[in-house]
């Protein structure tokens, strides 16, 4: 298995922002495996449960996502997945997020279900990885504080917009 990168992106007229990693499953055989499916645990954040929260259909519960997937891969080739979820409002200052993939393939020479995993690091120069922990709390406080203060001009903002 191969990661190709992470994601980090903003959702839009939201505070929410989506987080993912991409991967490739390489099958060295001689013959063709099915992927059935691609089970994630994320660290480092809290990510919205529910049913497809992704791009492709995956379930989000305790910070697993889990992607069925059921496809083929030809000897000699490989499968491209992306693995994303959803994590609400937050200081991006104090994220250090880790993706454990495990992708579960049916081989039929062995006839049985086999496993292939991978770690993978989201990094980002701003996120919290270089921050120590006491760095990593003050930035969590201060959006916290930041996040309070928005909250409490929302309304005067919303009577100033009316008048308008």
């Amino acid at each position: 298995m191969l990661s190709l990168g992470s994601q980090l992106s903003g959702t839009g007229g939201s505070t929410d922002h989506q987080i993912g990693v991409r991967i490739e499953f390489w099958n060295r055989r001689k013959y063709p495996v099915v992927v059935r499916h691609i089970q994630t645990v994320v660290s480092g954040v809290e990510i919205r449960e529910g049913l497809d929260v992704g791009p492709d259909n995956e379930f989000v519960q305790r910070n697993v996502v889990t992607q069925k997937v059921d496809a083929a891969v030809a000897s000699n080739a490989h499968g491209a997945y992306r693995i994303a979820g959803t994590i609400g409002e937050q200081s991006l200052d104090a994220l250090r997020v880790t993706f454990k993939v495990s992708v579960v393939y049916f081989d039929p020479i062995k006839g049985k279900a086999m496993k292939a995993t991978l770690e993978h690091k989201l990094f980002h120069p701003e996120l919290g990885w270089s921050k120590t922990e006491a760095e990593r709390e003050q930035a969590r406080e201060a959006f916290r504080v930041a996040s309070e203060q928005k909250k409490a001009r929302r309304p005067d903002l919303d009577r100033q917009i009316a008048r308008q």
